[in-house]
């Protein structure tokens, strides 16, 4: 597509105890139309209701811990991204 879109990051580690994200640089410019329902989604739904049936299979029943879990779900669904705050929450609600 060859847009020129991009943002330029860095975090640095030494004397960074906050670890802050310092932005560079922006270049805002599409070569493209944007579609914001593209990328619109419910903040509320992380997993899949399979997903949750999983997690809730694990930490009734077998009770595995968070870690595991995550990387069983990581491996059973290679797609989705999980975060471990995503997995406690879930876990929570079981």
């Amino acid at each position: 597509m060859l847009c020129p879109w991009h943002v330029n990051a860095s975090c640095l580690k030494v004397n960074n105890s906050d670890s802050t994200i310092f932005i560079n640089k922006i270049m805002n410019e599409y070569n493209h139309d944007l579609n914001i329902e593209a990328v619109a989604f419910r903040k509320d739904i992380r997993f899949s209701d399979k997903m949750m049936d999983d997690v809730q299979f694990l930490t009734q029943y077998c009770k595995i811990e968070a870690m595991v879990q995550r990387r069983y779900l990581k491996g059973k669904y290679p797609y989705h991204t999980f975060f471990s705050q995503d997995i406690y929450a879930a876990i929570k609600k079981f």
